[in-house]
């Protein structure tokens, strides 16, 4: 009688999750250096920039809810910024999976930190274009950008699977909205608000890598899905650029403004719809459940 084989326990695919989230980060990062050569390191790019800049607030004015916008940003603090931070710990908290709500917290803190860094630091900006009137110095990343982008990301690895598309359309609006209105108010030039986008989203990637070899995530999410996160965003960054420079459009400044609005939506809820070792029926998420 032949001894019956032992069935073997299915490996965690955990750190090829990890393997592919962070080549996903890189790829998003590459995206963002191509983008700031392009915009910033090209007399044609600045031109380009410089002049839908100038124009953005006066030729749009009443077709973006600027004005809301930004008195809600005017009141914001780094009270408040701590207080979104808890808003975003808080649910992983509830679910018992502190590792979840330190990874999220560390998203958003991480995402700030670097578009700071970057744009005060790293990053400069030449005067390749004279006589545009625009300023010399670098605004790429926005932070407001960033912060909004990164916030909305980082809920997406606190709340339960079955909430994560609702709460990435929502929350992909809001950052939509401060997206258009920062551009609409003259604060930053188009390129500031995509490379805001790339950023976080990065960061986030690389926050889910953590967690995928951190809780030997047993079932990954499809590799397509993984390679969407990167390709999504990257693509909707260009195409914003097209729309904005290229294209014939009738109005611009309205264009400079839709643009990276819609970039920023179409990233947020892509990666809301990314399947992780949180969904229903995966070893982590019956671990947190018991």
């Amino acid at each position: 009688m032949l001894a019956e084989t032992p069935m073997r326990a299915a490996a965690p695919t955990g750190p090829r999750t990890a393997a592919g989230l962070a080549a996903a980060a890189t790829a998003l990062l590459a995206s963002l250096a191509v983008l700031y050569a392009v915009c910033v390191l090209t007399p044609v790019g600045q031109r380009h920039e410089d002049a839908v800049h100038s124009a953005a607030g006066a030729g749009a004015e009443g077709t973006w809810p600027t004005g809301e916008v930004l008195t809600l940003l005017g009141l914001l603090s780094p009270a408040h910024l701590l207080a979104g931070l808890a808003l975003v710990a808080v649910p992983a908290l509830l679910r018992r999976r502190p590792l979840r709500a330190g990874v999220a917290a560390g998203v958003v803190l991480v995402a700030v930190a670097l578009t700071e860094l970057l744009k005060l630091v790293v990053l400069p900006r030449p005067g390749l274009a004279p006589g545009t009137g625009a300023a010399l110095h670098n605004s790429l990343p926005s932070g407001h950008a960033s912060a909004a982008v990164a916030l909305v990301l980082a809920l997406l690895l606190v709340v339960p699977a079955r909430w994560r598309l609702p709460v990435g359309v929502v929350g992909g609006a809001a950052a939509a909205a401060v997206a258009g209105a920062v551009v609409d108010a003259g604060w930053h030039r188009v390129s500031d608000v995509l490379a805001s986008v790339l950023l976080a989203t990065a960061v986030w990637c690389a926050g889910g890598a953590v967690l995928a070899r951190a809780e030997r995530w047993p079932r990954a999410p499809e590799a397509r899905a993984v390679a969407a996160v990167a390709a999504v965003p990257s693509l909707a960054c260009a195409a914003a650029l097209v729309v904005v420079y290229a294209l014939p459009v009738a109005s611009p400044a309205t264009a400079a403004i839709a643009a990276p609005a819609a970039a920023a939506l179409v990233s947020v809820v892509t990666a809301a719809a990314l399947r992780d070792g949180d969904a229903p029926g995966s070893g982590a998420a019956r671990g947190a459940a018991g």
